[in-house]
């Protein structure tokens, strides 16, 4: 042979080029099974993701469709009161500002103020009113049910045009001294005041007085905001805010198109055809226009999300040091 080779060295030779070549084959079967493998498993995790993250979103759009119900009740009602759609939404505009940066919620904030407004309490009037109101019932550590009580209470006192001996009594009963508070913004002791048929207009004097830097409840809102209640009652408002304009593409549709067309199928009103064809088209707009709407707003929904989120991881920073604390 060749070169000194025999033929059983050449066939062992190439015997043993063959044995590597299928080594390396198996090799790299070995290892697209196991990049397949990985692909799957993520591919997995990624579909539970998905999954998670589709429920938590159609929890967020049930959520905001509900809280865009209440407010359009609270629109409605305030429309009437105030007898201008404008004005009613420009009074809940300002009650959402106050509720995200009060330990008050949208919903105790609306009805104090609707009380002082149908007492015929300007709107202007009525919220700088519950505010200072709101100062002290949060000095005494009250809440949204304390507010909505004592809200009662001025309506009452406005009304009537002067306080009742009940009325001094709830008060107290809230912790709150009007006496002492009429004392101080008046200029004249306590006895003195105890004296008086305190007005609306005194009493609510007394109560931004005592509001105001120097006085008995001066900062107490801000204070109580600062609490992990307090936090956790703003968290809540932000979010409940958030969910309400990301679920305004499809309020509007079930208000405007949805329930109207399927309510006139209902009562015969509209054919069984023409409400199917009318319910396809609108739905067609309504997605378009939601994937629209997404698109436009996503900068802004993701500014609130991270804002929700930065807030949240505050409130637990904050709270750190008294978690470590406790557990020592």
């Amino acid at each position: 042979m060749a070169g000194g080779q025999s033929l059983g060295e050449l066939k062992y030779k190439v015997t043993l080029d063959t044995s590597g070549a299928q080594k390396g084959v198996d090799g790299m079967s070995g290892t697209f099974k196991g990049i397949g493998a990985t692909a799957v498993a993520l591919g997995n995790i990624m579909a539970d993701a998905f999954e998670k993250v589709a429920q938590v979103m159609g929890n967020v759009v049930k959520q905001g469709v509900q809280y865009n119900a209440q407010i359009e009740q609270y629109q409605t009602a305030l429309t009437t009161l105030t007898g201008s759609a404008d004005e009613a939404n420009r009074i809940i505009n300002n009650i959402k500002q106050d509720a995200a940066k009060t330990p008050f919620d949208v919903k105790g904030l609306t009805q104090a103020n609707q009380l002082l407004i149908s007492a015929g309490v300007g709107a202007d009037t009525a919220r700088e009113d519950i505010i200072a109101l709101g100062n002290a019932i949060a000095a005494t550590g009250g809440g949204n049910e304390e507010l909505s009580r004592m809200a009662v209470n001025l309506q009452q006192i406005k009304n009537v045009g002067k306080a009742s001996a009940l009325d001094i009594k709830q008060f107290a009963y809230a912790g709150i001294d009007v006496y002492g508070l009429l004392a101080d913004s008046m200029g004249i002791t306590r006895e003195e005041a105890t004296k008086l048929d305190v007005t609306y207009e005194q009493l609510t004097e007394a109560l931004r007085y005592a509001s105001q830097e120097g006085g008995k409840y001066f900062g107490a809102m801000e204070n109580q905001s600062r609490t992990l209640n307090g936090q956790i009652s703003t968290l809540k408002d932000n979010f409940m805010n958030f969910a309400g304009e990301a679920a305004q593409p499809l309020f509007n549709f079930l208000k405007d198109t949805a329930l109207p067309t399927i309510n006139g199928m209902i009562s015969g009103t509209i054919s069984l055809n023409d409400g199917i064809q009318n319910l396809i088209t609108s739905a067609m707009q309504f997605i378009e226009s939601f994937i629209n709407g997404i698109i436009e707003n996503l900068p802004q929904i993701i500014e609130t999300g991270l804002t929700i989120m930065k807030t949240l991881i505050t409130s637990i920073l904050s709270m750190l040091p008294e978690i470590l604390q406790m557990r020592n």
